[in-house]
């Protein structure tokens, strides 16, 4: 397979209403779309690290800025790709920039998986099965606590699998209890800590949590301490669950080889790509420690890789989904319908078109973009 074009859109989605995004409220979603081209078929990605640096180094703007100037150029050299193991040596020079290699590789994948006519979660070596949703909570502000319950209760109504709440502190036990009285009680409770706290400040409040039985503590203490991680887990029942830890492959073994983690939540984005999530779950999985597939905000586009992953082998834990219909004001075709059996938790069927199905809208494109990238090879 030779790359013959690259484009890249750095685009600027607004939000129906306002939206909390790392703590901050933002009007909109800067998020950058990557195409890569062979003879007449193109492949698709997203990846969309935040407005600014303030969950992980790495924000959309720096991220379009790192494809344009490094690492297209290095894709131009070296454009008869033939495998993903291939693209990963070819940009092996590029250091940290994840969401940008992100970018490329899966892109890659679903040009590939356009060009042998097959979809991308079975091109991966996925499996076709429903793929349980679950539903993240940013932190409740004060005045926006009746939303939170009116969301819930939709969550509850529509029997999403997973529930994950944000821990803020001063309402901490509130948003626990109410979620374990509306949800169902094999509705799967995730705490997202966000590595707000250290050693000496966590232990109590991760023994509190105990008494309503998450399936998890996401991410209690600082991202790098995994050693720190490991002796936390030992002292709980509860699994603890790592996310801005894992970056790479080679951090998700580590993690694995330590204990630092019982769960594991793999953004495809953040990791690296499919190659590098499709490489943790394998590790994960002889672990036995499951995996879940996470998202930062993303349109429909770029939820088709989450989703494509979440077909893996590895992957048993409910994935993530948003209410994109309801959160951006801007035309965004391609939205994987969901069921909401009474008899069973929420579910996205997988499709059967190639690759990733879909292709971006052109208005969006159009009217949305703030920067955009084209060249033929």
């Amino acid at each position: 397979m030779k790359i013959d074009a690259i484009r890249a859109y750095l685009l600027r989605v607004p939000f129906k209403t306002p939206q909390t995004l790392a703590g901050r409220v933002e009007e909109f979603l800067d998020t950058v779309y990557v195409g890569l081209s062979s003879g007449g078929v193109t492949g698709w990605s997203e990846v969309a690290p935040g407005n600014a640096p303030l969950v992980t180094e790495q924000w959309s703007q720096g991220t379009f800025m790192s494809l344009t100037q490094n690492i297209f150029p290095i894709l131009a050299e070296n454009s008869g790709v033939q495998t993903a193991e291939k693209l990963e040596e070819f940009l092996a020079p590029i250091k940290g920039n994840r969401q940008a290699l992100a970018a490329v590789d899966m892109a890659w994948w679903d040009l590939k998986t356009r060009l042998d006519g097959v979809p991308l979660w079975k091109g991966l070596g996925g499996e076709d099965k429903p793929i349980e949703l679950g539903l993240c909570f940013d932190r409740c502000e004060d005045t926006r606590r009746e939303e939170f319950f009116a969301q819930l209760q939709k969550g509850a109504a529509e029997r999403f699998g997973r529930v994950t709440l944000k821990y803020r502190a001063g309402w901490e036990i509130e948003p626990i209890r109410v979620t374990r009285q509306i949800c169902s009680p094999t509705t799967e409770l995730v705490i997202d800590f966000e590595g707000a706290f250290t050693m000496e400040t966590v232990t109590d409040r991760l023994y509190r949590l105990q008494d309503f039985f998450p399936i998890t503590v996401e991410q209690p203490i600082d991202p790098c301490d995994l050693v720190g991680s490991a002796m936390l887990q030992e002292g709980l029942r509860m699994p603890l669950a790592l996310d801005e830890a894992v970056t790479t492959p080679r951090e998700a073994l580590l993690a694995l080889d330590l204990g630092s983690c019982r769960r594991l939540c793999v953004k495809p984005g953040r990791v690296g790509g499919l190659t590098a999530a499709r490489r943790i779950a394998k590790a994960a999985f002889e672990h036995e420690v499951p995996c879940y597939a996470a998202m930062d905000l993303l349109t429909p586009l770029g939820y088709r890789s989450v989703l494509a992953a979440a077909s893996l082998e590895g992957f048993s834990l409910p994935a993530d989904y948003a209410r994109m219909d309801e959160i951006f004001d801007a035309p965004l075709p391609g939205a994987v319908p969901y069921t909401t059996d009474p008899e069973s938790h929420a579910a996205a069927a997988l499709w059967e078109e190639p690759g990733i199905g879909i292709d971006p809208a052109p208005e969006l494109l159009e009217d949305y973009f703030l920067d955009s990238f084209e060249v033929e090879l």
